[in-house]
């Protein structure tokens, strides 16, 4: 009998703990959350939180559009709790930002070296030409910069958050931590899309 609640507490448990947190609901009676860029980064840091795939993020960002009263683009160069400035021009497809941010993330805590400035990730066409990327910038006179990646996914998901509207996204947002000499990293969430 004592097997039999061990196993049964055991298939409870893993798929309370298997339930990713960024999920839409479809139950009707929910009440349907904003899909969090975010929060779909620290799942995919997290090792106990099966995450969403980069495709059912896209997804699952459209639901909560879809289902949410969503709220007016912001304005260029607004900032919200988290600081990230909006860019209007020289913005990203969801689709591409979700998969560079996806691919950071899953570098998790392996870090990145660089100095003043450099691109850290880009998507390119068939042909090779650019369509997005995301690049860092050093905040101020460190030689050089140590960054975990897992704290750019971060920051991409907090401009991704602050800035995603329409079917691009794009602007900047400080890496949370410091990492050189108490000087701060940016990154710059960017594509060849204008406009909304």
């Amino acid at each position: 009998m004592v097997s039999l609640k061990f196993a049964a507490f055991a298939t409870l448990a893993a798929f309370a703990v298997a339930a990713p947190t960024t999920a839409v609901s479809s139950a009707g009676t929910e009440e349907i959350k904003p899909f969090s860029f975010s929060q779909w980064v620290d799942d995919i840091l997290n090792p106990n939180v099966i995450a969403l795939t980069p495709e059912q993020a896209v997804d699952a960002y459209y639901q909560s559009v879809n289902a949410t009263d969503a709220a007016a683009a912001p304005e260029a160069g607004s900032l919200n709790k988290r600081a990230a400035t909006c860019r209007t021009i020289s913005r990203a497809l969801i689709a591409d930002a979700v998969s560079m941010i996806n691919q950071m993330a899953a570098r998790g805590q392996a870090t990145h070296t660089f100095s003043i400035q450099a691109t850290l990730i880009d998507v390119r066409d068939g042909l090779g030409v650019q369509r997005a990327s995301i690049g860092a910038t050093g905040g101020g006179g460190a030689r050089s910069y140590t960054v975990p990646w897992e704290s750019y996914a971060r920051a991409g998901g907090f401009v991704m958050d602050a800035c995603t509207y329409g079917t691009t996204t794009g602007g900047q947002a400080q890496v949370p931590g410091d990492f050189g000499a108490g000087y701060g990293v940016q990154i710059t969430l960017s594509g060849i899309y204008d406009g909304f």
